[in-house]
């Protein structure tokens, strides 16, 4: 140790505001928000919009997705149809094929 400078001997806090200073407590008539009633009908108008806001955006998304999810059920579904049909025609030796035929909801197919 140089002979200019002395051993510190007790710890040296810095005692001016920052992020180690103590704060004072925030008591819920100073904060800023919810009152003590509850919120105001501006903050309500606000959050409920914004709900909206998001539902609006997410639901075609969630449509497009639940369409695409039933579409790919229904090609699987067809495919394992036809895949069926291929399996008895090899086990019986004959011609097997998938019927189409149209009813009152639709068209419907069958071996």
């Amino acid at each position: 140790m140089s002979p200019d400078r002395k051993p510190i001997t007790e710890p040296h806090f810095r005692r001016a505001a920052g992020p180690w200073a103590p704060r004072r407590k925030i008591v819920p008539s100073q904060s800023r928000g919810a009152s003590a009633r509850g919120y105001t009908v501006l903050e309500v108008i606000f959050a409920s919009a914004l709900a909206v806001t998001a539902s609006g955006v997410a639901v075609p998304q969630l449509m497009a997705a639940i369409d695409d999810t039933r579409t790919a059920g229904a090609a699987r579904y067809f495919a394992t149809r036809v895949q069926q049909a291929r399996m008895e025609a090899l086990t019986r030796s004959v011609e097997v094929a998938v019927q189409f035929s149209s009813g009152a909801s639709g068209y419907t197919y069958g071996c």
